[in-house]
């Protein structure tokens, strides 16, 4: 990236210049880099007198930046109080959260019945989506480097529920074709999604070897995927009751 943004002084107006290497970015990658959770990056913006002309320059930042730069991404994910998606996250929490996980029956696409009681012993980390949500597509880069990281584990399972009731195998093949979701995607999520509180997708759950709920939530949050990543090993190491 362009070492000019780390000097604090540089302004076009007073004709300084600086020879330097950087990389073109499209504004999506510019975005993705931007808001990304780590926080690593901000941005310094340079132009000319009354800024007609403008560049955005990415930088890494300094830890006290970084610091920062994630409060200010985590207030962003973080819905306002009284609107539909912060009610529902109370519901989860009030309702769900360190209670036993309501069962369910779903259908995976090669036919087969899945009961959540018949995954007793394991660790669920469950996802409600469907393939029309942007949100959903969104953070599946991120469950999938989840799912990677558990890769062989059998006493984890990574599985996902279709919430439409009109969706076929067909659609999610389809769809499968664009976008690269690694999770055991099973169809006839809704009553399931109506028991568990999702109002709003994505909802992620993730359920203790017990078939208690740890945690839960709606809505594409990088950060509660990263808690639940760190809750899981915990979760593995306890023995079942």
């Amino acid at each position: 990236m362009n070492e000019a943004a780390a000097d604090r002084n540089f302004k076009l107006a007073e004709q300084l210049y600086y020879a330097a290497d950087y990389t073109s970015l499209s504004f999506e990658q510019y975005e993705r880099l931007f808001y990304d959770p780590s926080g690593e990056w901000v941005n310094d913006t340079y132009g000319d007198v009354g800024y007609t002309k403008k560049a955005f320059v990415l930088r890494k930042a300094t830890p006290q930046e970084q610091e920062k730069k994630i409060a200010l991404i985590k207030a962003r994910y973080a819905p306002k109080t009284g609107t539909p998606i912060a009610n529902n996250l109370v519901a989860i929490n009030d309702k769900l959260v360190n209670q036993p996980a309501p069962d369910f029956t779903v259908t995976t696409l090669d036919g087969k019945e899945v009961t959540l009681s018949s995954l007793k012993g394991k660790v669920v980390v469950l996802n409600y989506w469907f393939t029309q949500c942007r949100a959903c597509v969104e953070e599946m880069p991120q469950l999938n480097a989840m799912v990677s990281k558990y890769k062989g584990n059998k006493d984890v399972v990574f599985l996902a529920l279709d919430v439409v009731p009109q969706t076929t195998v067909e659609d999610i093949q389809k769809f499968q074709k664009r976008v690269t979701f690694d999770y055991q995607i099973a169809l006839g999520g809704k009553d399931a999604a109506a028991a568990y509180e999702a109002k709003t997708f994505p909802a992620n759950y993730l359920i203790d070897k017990d078939g208690v709920i740890r945690m839960g939530w709606v809505g594409a949050n990088p950060y509660s995927v990263m808690d639940m990543d760190k809750m899981i090993p915990t979760l593995l190491n306890a023995k079942a009751k």
